[in-house]
């Protein structure tokens, strides 16, 4: 009896020590945690403007060339470039986010002036099926968004039978995880689109 009290109480200590290791831990790299997010992010606003930039001046260029506007419908990025001392806006990212078939998606699309036409695409965060979905990393996926139309909307179609202005080729096998991105893109879009409206519409 006694040697099982013993036991209970030398985990019962264990448990308390793991436990406020881990909450130590945590708390100690939470920080470190939520600047290597921050920099990811201005990381992927930058690639999808195709800005160029190193790991050294990652963070003097994004504050150079880009705007952070907070909006009742999320932050989004203005691209601006200096001119004869003159500030000339370029485009706008944003970012947008919903259910994949594994985990969120998150990617983040670029537009050109005319709110429109795709001047980039990235994939921040994602945790498809490797091989399938998640392929969506790879740089041909990616790279196929340039130039293409959000409007009225895009579409993921089967793979190599892409050929209008607002179509991309989708990931063969990954149906799923296509309906998925074709979901996110357009309907955050949509809510994004709405929201600038809104705005336009209360400031008048």
């Amino acid at each position: 009896m006694k040697s099982r009290v013993t036991m209970v109480a030398v985990l019962v200590v264990c448990a308390a020590v793991s436990a406020t290791l881990l909450g130590w831990v945590y708390n100690y790299t939470k920080p470190i945690v939520q600047v290597n997010q921050e920099k990811k992010l201005k990381r992927m606003v930058l690639d999808a403007f195709s800005i160029p930039y190193t790991e050294d001046n990652l963070l003097d260029v994004f504050a150079q060339r880009i705007e952070e506007v907070s909006a009742p419908s999320g932050t989004y990025y203005r691209l601006f470039t200096s001119r004869d001392g003159k500030k000339q806006y370029e485009g706008t990212a944003v970012e947008l986010a919903g259910p994949g078939f594994w985990a969120p998606i998150r990617v983040i699309i670029a537009l050109e002036q005319d709110m429109s036409t795709i001047r980039g695409f990235k994939v921040v965060e994602q945790a498809e099926t490797p091989g399938l979905g998640g392929r969506m990393v790879e740089p041909w996926f990616q790279e196929q968004f340039k130039g293409k139309s959000v409007r009225p909307a895009l579409h993921l179609v089967h793979a190599s039978k892409a050929s209008g202005p607002n179509e991309v080729d989708a990931i063969t096998g990954a149906t799923e995880t296509s309906k998925a991105l074709d979901r996110i893109i357009n309907g955050g879009l949509a809510s994004f689109f709405a929201g600038l409206q809104t705005a336009s519409s209360t400031q008048q």
